[in-house]
């Protein structure tokens, strides 16, 4: 939602009246914050959010009935929509409601750094016993990816630790089709985590190469401004990279869902393809992380994190009925940028929106 606002400045939406699938209608903005009120009432024993039987992992089948088993990455994306929502309530000068949200992302922010640090990664979750999984102490599953790359997503992580955990995903996960989900694999089944042991070593969510999850690596690294690492995340998984149909076995001019890892005799074996988010993800991470244009309730912010031999590129972004034509030139090594707008030198890194009844924006970017 709070993309969409972004992207066309339509508020009013938030006054819409839509039904509760249980019966009773509300205002969009009302919905938004029952799911926030849902997240918040439904927390295990260290005030993390509940997994219940699965979270985006399917087969992470970690609680078994109990109610207790919680979702590290639940709290990391929980903390990323309460920035988004405070973003917004700040744009539409609900400053109560900013503070509140604010200050919910600080405390399990706080939460996620006290019991979900291993050291040198976050764990993944925790089981109806409070036992972590995705830590160092684990024969199999030590680290998982999604922690990593959600820890920077979800501003959940202090700067040093976000930047180790995505190293340590890097030198743990990474190979020349992606980053794994998880790492070392299960090698049988386990009654304790149940749906991810059902797959042999490397496949699917046991240590297979997720593609959907591999976008996300991309945002992260681009976040912290790693640029060499997000363009190779991005061409690791882009279907035009690969050239080995035969092991492929996919049609080479689709993302997959997901492609077997190192640990299985199949090594790249691609499956899944057109099922995949993979696609519209690797878009944004694309077009708004690398490329760096990316809609603000402000206007158009334009902050590529490109890499270095790249000497600048081309766009156009159609944004609220407005053609902007960008061209991105270097002048340095740095991710700072300057800008100049139909002419005219502006501050900061957003394009402030036009007058009405404006067609083209022109705008130069120098970089560094």
């Amino acid at each position: 939602m709070c993309a969409y606002l972004r992207e066309t400045g339509d508020l009013a939406y938030l006054d819409e009246m839509i039904d509760y699938w249980d019966g009773g209608r509300d205002s969009v903005w009302n919905h938004m914050l029952r799911g926030i009120e849902f997240t918040l009432q439904h927390r295990g024993p260290q005030g993390l959010p509940r997994i219940g039987f699965a979270d985006w992992d399917d087969t992470m089948n970690v609680d078994h009935g109990s109610g207790k088993a919680e979702s590290v990455w639940c709290g990391q994306q929980f903390c990323r929509a309460l920035l988004d929502l405070a973003e917004l309530s700040e744009h539409m000068n609900k400053t109560d409601e900013a503070k509140r949200f604010r200050a919910l992302h600080a405390e399990m922010a706080g939460i996620i750094n006290q019991v979900a640090w291993d050291g040198d990664w976050y764990a993944r979750a925790f089981d109806d016993d409070g036992k972590p999984i995705g830590v160092k102490s684990e024969a199999h599953h030590r680290i998982a990816l999604n922690t990593q790359t959600w820890a920077v997503i979800g501003d959940a992580a202090p700067p040093e630790r976000a930047r180790r955990a995505l190293e340590q995903a890097h030198e743990k996960l990474n190979s020349k089709y992606g980053l794994a989900l998880l790492w070392p694999a299960y090698t049988e089944g386990d009654e304790r985590v149940r749906g991810t042991t059902t797959y042999p070593p490397g496949a699917k969510e046991n240590g297979g190469i997720f593609c959907h999850a591999n976008t996300w690596a991309i945002v992260a690294a681009a976040k912290l401004g790693m640029a060499e690492r997000a363009m190779q995340y991005y061409l690791q998984i882009t279907p035009f990279t690969r050239r080995d149909v035969d092991c492929m076995k996919v049609e080479p001019y689709v993302y997959c869902g997901n492609i077997t890892g190192p640990e299985h005799k199949q090594y790249g074996y691609a499956r899944n393809a057109w099922l995949s988010g993979t696609a519209s993800w690797t878009y944004v991470a694309g077009t708004q992380w690398i490329l760096g244009i990316r809609p603000t309730y402000a206007g158009l912010m334009i902050a590529p994190v490109i890499p270095e031999k790249w000497k600048g590129f081309k766009a156009t972004r159609l944004f609220r009925g407005v053609r902007y034509l960008i061209e991105v030139k270097r002048t340095g090594k740095d991710a700072t940028v300057q800008l100049t707008v139909d002419g005219q030198a502006i501050a900061g890194s957003v394009v402030p929106l036009p007058p009405a009844g404006t067609k083209e924006v022109k705008v130069e970017v120098r970089l560094g």
